[in-house]
């Protein structure tokens, strides 16, 4: 009971700062970014929220196709905060390219998308309190790495638009990246040798 009274309290932190302190900074100049007013909200009915469906255990799709997972849950926890129902939420399955895009092009009022706090994208846009804290992994079938200098010239496949690709070229400079979609799509390329 304690967690769902913390989650509770973390949900309506989130909303109070996005909905009330929502603002982008472009070239020194503020500009809104909320794409609709709590009151626009609550007359339409439902809220717009760009989520992940390729990520487990985040965002992704079931057999059925329905979409679940934490950030799932965290949506409609919010359209119950903020309207009263699970299902008062319209959720837009959006690539990592397109997360931020659909926020300040207010195709979705905001993303719940695995987005990674960033100075530079907190330029842009503004951050919630984080929900959610996460590494970066190497994944290999190849044993014979043992050091980051082993990577010199290997194939390593990371998502496009990801904050790890700075991490990466920091510390395997001369590794060569393989931009991909999803992880999905990263896990073949490894299971066919070609990252």
């Amino acid at each position: 009971m304690e967690a769902a009274c913390q989650l509770h309290l973390l949900i309506s932190a989130a909303i109070f700062f996005l909905l009330t302190f929502s603002f982008v900074t472009v070239a020194d100049t503020q500009l809104s970014a909320s794409a609709a007013e709590m009151s626009e909200i609550q007359r339409r009915g439902y809220i717009n929220i760009a989520v992940k469906d390729n990520l487990r255990p985040l965002g992704f799709r079931n057999a059925n196709g329905n979409l679940q997972g934490l950030e799932i849950d965290l949506a409609r926890a919010l359209a119950v905060d903020l309207l009263g129902k699970a299902d008062a939420v319209k959720l837009q399955p959006v690539t990592n390219r397109d997360r931020l895009s659909a926020v300040l092009d207010h195709k979705v009022d905001m993303a719940i998308a695995r987005v990674t706090a960033t100075t530079s994208r907190s330029r842009l846009v503004s951050f919630s309190v984080p929900y959610y804290f996460d590494g970066t992994v190497l994944v290999t079938k190849d044993t014979s790495l043992q050091r980051l200098s082993d990577l010199t010239k290997r194939k390593i496949a990371v998502l496009k638009s990801s904050s790890t690709i700075a991490d990466v070229r920091y510390y395997a400079p001369n590794a060569e990246l393989v931009g991909v979609n999803s992880y999905q799509e990263a896990f073949t390329l490894l299971e066919n040798n070609a990252a």
